[in-house]
């Protein structure tokens, strides 16, 4: 690259200007994304009795495995559901976004707000956290 041409503005000020513009990143269109216990439904699995298939799924999942969130569900390579996002979570991007599962959140039912107590169908449940790259700029 060239050095910076110069010009005078005012005989006070030296605006540098660059004589090539760099080339668009894709890079930057993206941005990664941790749902934590604020972004995803932690009571999911809890709504589900201690036999039900969700907690053998979720028991079975580990940090670093690949997740899919489509349809504002979490769910395995194999399409089996192992959480949903929380009601006020906006993914912006396509449809379907691929992630990692970043932790597994343990709850138990003394946890939980007395006003959800009723929907509560365990007494410990596990609530899968991750982290995803989604297109776009970063919302603030």
């Amino acid at each position: 690259m060239s050095k910076p041409e110069r010009r005078l503005r005012d005989s006070a000020v030296v605006d540098l200007l660059p004589s090539a513009r760099p080339d668009h990143w894709p890079d930057i269109d993206y941005h990664h994304l941790v749902l934590g216990p604020a972004d995803v439904d932690i009571g999911f699995a809890g709504r589900h009795g201690p036999g039900d298939p969700v907690h053998q799924q979720i028991a079975g999942i580990v940090p670093g495995d690949e997740v899919i969130v489509s349809a504002r569900q979490v769910k395995t390579r194999n399409g089996h559901v192992v959480g949903r996002l929380a009601s006020e979570t906006r993914l912006d991007g396509p449809g379907t976004v691929s992630g990692t599962v970043s932790a597994i959140l343990v709850r138990k039912r003394d946890q939980t707000q007395p006003e959800y107590m009723a929907t509560v169908k365990t007494e410990r449940w596990e609530t899968v956290l991750v982290e995803t790259v989604v297109q776009g700029p970063r919302k603030r």
